[in-house]
C-alpha cells in the first residue's frame, strides 16, 4: 500500500515537471527555473542556500543562475562585508517572467485536482512528509 502511495507521487511529480517544463519552453526556461525565481522573490539568497533549498549540487545552481543572468531575470551581487560571497536578486524583469510562469502553474494545478477533495488529501501528505523528514533528520 504505502509504495502504490509514493510511486503516484513520484508519477505526478515527474509528470508535472514534464508538463510544466513544456509549457515553460516557450519562454526558454523550465521550472527548475521557476522554482530559483520564486525562492528569490521571497529574498536574496546566496547560490549555496539555493542549493540547499532544492536539494541540488551547486553546480547546478551555477548553470540556472547563469543563464537566468543572461536572460536579465537575476543579477549576482557581492556582499560589502564579504566579497567571497555571492547573492542573487531578481530583476524587475525576473518580477514580471515570474508572474507569467506562476499563471501557468496555477492553471496547470487547478485543472491536476479537478474533481478531486484535496482538502481532505493535504493533512495526509503533510504527515507523510514529517514523518519523512524526521527520518532524513536521524540519518
Amino acid at each position: 500500500m504505502s509504495l502504490r502511495l509514493f510511486t503516484n507521487i513520484a508519477k505526478i511529480y515527474r509528470t508535472m515537471v514534464k508538463v510544466l517544463n513544456k509549457r515553460f519552453s516557450e519562454l526558454g526556461l523550465n521550472y527548475f527555473d521557476f522554482l530559483v525565481l520564486r525562492a528569490l522573490e521571497e529574498r536574496s539568497m546566496s547560490m549555496s542556500e539555493i542549493a540547499k533549498r532544492y536539494y541540488v549540487t551547486q553546480a547546478t545552481v551555477t548553470s540556472t543562475v547563469d543563464k537566468l543572468e543572461r536572460m536579465g531575470l537575476v543579477k549576482r551581487n557581492r556582499e560589502e562585508f564579504d566579497r567571497r560571497i555571492v547573492t542573487v536578486n531578481l530583476t524587475e524583469e525576473g518580477r514580471m517572467i515570474l508572474k507569467d510562469l506562476s499563471k501557468i502553474v496555477y492553471d496547470f494545478m487547478d485543472k491536476a485536482v479537478e474533481g478531486v477533495d484535496y482538502e481532505s488529501v493535504i493533512p495526509v501528505l503533510e504527515k507523510v512528509l514529517k514523518n519523512v523528514e524526521s527520518m532524513e533528520k536521524r540519518g
